[in-house]
């Protein structure tokens, strides 16, 4: 799967977008109708979250006037920058960009909002993306697992949108490889560093050097998959653990933490334990 970036080249034009309210279907929770997310999503128990503490970052529209945001190219997204108060966004055509502020009682304002003008035929959720943008007055964040969910409401308290994060930073350090296909793995030098800003990898299969990729897949849960993964060609002594270890890492579709803060657990596509990794201080 591709994920688009989308950098602001040319001069660009101050959007009009209406103010109507687009939203069907709703749910009354308190004084807020909210947009639904499934209940498998929500399988486990949900936490609430101070908004200022997890905002920055990219954030999927993982949903839409109680629409499901689906696609394996051109997903929809917002980016927050916390340092600048700027937003960036891209709504299936056209990339956005502009300022936002944070008031009290979780309220959220978006100002000076630019767009780039591309005609897209297609794009399915682009008008409710930029109605949504404009309708929002203020938002509450929830956390699941491993993974951030935003509410986004109108001035009326009816949500418009969805956002979803991975909260893979658990993941971002140095690791020393522990299990391989849940056999134990003693050799110190088996290890590797895992990036999460840089969607990164780099390690020591115990003889050669690797590198590789990261993706995280917006429509699974606790997703993590190394791809790319290349390696340098040197003979080892052991090479069968080296390779052990190389499909393990190509075969890895999730992460959860693991008993304790210093271990991670990965799995494959059927959910079976594939790697355990533990922290190196």
């Amino acid at each position: 799967m591709k994920h688009y970036r989308y950098i602001m080249t040319a001069i660009t034009l101050v959007i009009v977008l209406s103010g109507c309210n687009l939203l069907n279907g709703t749910t009354k929770s308190g004084n807020y109708a909210s947009t639904v997310v499934e209940v498998d999503t929500l399988s486990n128990p949900a936490s609430f979250i101070e908004v200022s503490d997890v905002i920055n970052g990219e954030w999927m529209i993982y949903s839409i006037n109680d629409k499901r945001v689906t696609g394996e190219d051109n997903r929809p997204y917002i980016t927050f920058e916390e340092s600048s108060l700027r937003f960036y966004a891209f709504n299936g055509c056209n990339t956005l960009n502009g300022d936002y502020r944070l008031g009290t009682d979780n309220r959220i304002s978006f100002s000076n909002v630019l767009s780039t003008m591309r005609s897209c035929p297609d794009a399915e959720y682009e008008y409710e993306i930029n109605n949504a943008i404009n309708a929002a007055r203020s938002l509450s964040i929830t956390q699941v697992g491993n993974e951030y969910f935003m509410s986004v409401f109108n001035e009326a308290k009816r949500g418009v949108m969805v956002l979803r994060k991975h909260n893979m930073d658990f993941l971002n350090g140095t690791w020393n490889v522990i299990n391989i296909n849940e056999m134990r793995c003693d050799n110190e030098d088996i290890g590797m560093v895992i990036d999460i800003p840089q969607l990164k990898i780099h390690g020591n299969t115990g003889c050669n050097i690797f590198n590789g990729t990261l993706l995280i897949d917006p429509d699974k849960r606790n997703s993590i998959m190394f791809q790319q993964i290349a390696t340098t060609r040197m003979a080892c002594p052991d090479g069968e653990q080296e390779m052990a270890l190389l499909i393990a890492l190509e075969e890895v579709e999730s992460c959860l933490r693991g008993k304790n803060a210093d271990t991670v657990v990965l799995y494959d596509k059927d959910g079976k334990q594939v790697l355990v990794l533990r922290r190196i201080r």
